[in-house]
């Protein structure tokens, strides 16, 4: 049997209303059950005495010179294609490197220091 269109969305909403308050209750008299859908936490949205705005943003700490990067590592930081790392520690041309196995290692203190060597002075 179809219902008009007034009397269905009636139907409706009583219908939401009705799951909705054993929803609610549902949450007030469950036996110390967890339910299977994460359930939002009203106190984890109190106000923090100090915003991120007052506080500024945090930022990671810096690696040491002693970090070692892998070849993809170094490509990324340079902007530049893996295989052009390799061309360079064939030729020889590239920041100093550490064989581990089969893999090369930059320190990054040498890579610092091959970047400020490729510096150029500004100027025409």
């Amino acid at each position: 049997m179809k219902r008009p269109p007034r009397a269905q969305a009636t139907a409706i909403a009583s219908g939401i209303a009705a799951f909705s308050s054993t929803l609610e209750a549902g949450r007030a008299t469950d036996k110390g059950r967890k339910p299977w859908f994460p359930m939002p936490s009203h106190e984890s949205h109190s106000a923090s005495p100090r915003s991120h705005f007052e506080t500024g943003p945090q930022r990671p700490p810096q690696p040491d010179d002693e970090t070692w990067l892998s070849t993809a590592e170094l490509a990324a930081r340079l902007m530049i294609p893996i295989k052009t790392l390799a061309a360079w520690a064939s030729a020889g041309t590239g920041p100093r490197f550490a064989r581990m196995g089969r893999y090369r290692r930059y320190r990054l203190g040498d890579v610092r220091d091959w970047e400020t060597q490729r510096l150029r002075p500004s100027g025409g």
